[in-house]
């Protein structure tokens, strides 16, 4: 979520897990998909690619999750970021040129909620995850998107 657009869906930055945390079958899969993304963007975006390579690690924020894992992505393209653990979201300052990540479940504070939607109403970047949908963008924007209760399959789109 980004600003007005809604429409759809520990304080110190901590050491991020290393990518052999990972299935040795979703680091090759992470590696190889960044391989490709930043040849093609080299290729077909460079802007694209010039604004990646001046991420710095204040630049995103992320919220670790037990189930899915985007810093892992962002590792495998070299894009710095810091993580913060959940519970400790809300004993630091977003700022709205920043992307906040919330992998699943989710599991916020109420106070954490409110600082997320003050974050994107003040213009911050939200992306989540499956089940943050249920336990941070339906409480952070009541009414604006909801869960369907419906289950999604375990399919790779593409």
């Amino acid at each position: 979520m980004k600003g007005n657009d809604m429409k759809t869906s520990s304080v110190l930055p901590q050491s991020s897990p290393t990518m052999n945390d990972a299935s040795d079958n979703a680091q090759t899969a992470y590696l190889g998909g960044a391989s490709i993304a930043r040849d093609r963007m080299a290729r077909e975006a460079p802007l694209d690619a010039e604004a990646l390579a001046a991420f710095v690690e204040s630049d995103i924020v992320v919220v670790p999750g037990c189930y899915d894992h985007v810093e892992r992505v962002l590792q495998a393209l070299e894009v710095p970021y810091q993580t913060i653990q959940s519970g400790s979201l809300d004993q630091i300052d977003l700022r709205p040129e920043q992307l906040l990540v919330v992998n699943c479940p989710g599991t916020l504070t109420p106070a954490e909620i409110i600082q997320v939607r003050d974050f994107v109403a003040a213009g911050g970047t939200l992306f989540s995850t499956d089940w943050a949908l249920r336990n941070v963008i339906e409480p952070a924007f009541p009414g604006r998107i909801e869960y369907n209760d419906r289950s999604t399959a375990d399919d790779v789109v593409g």
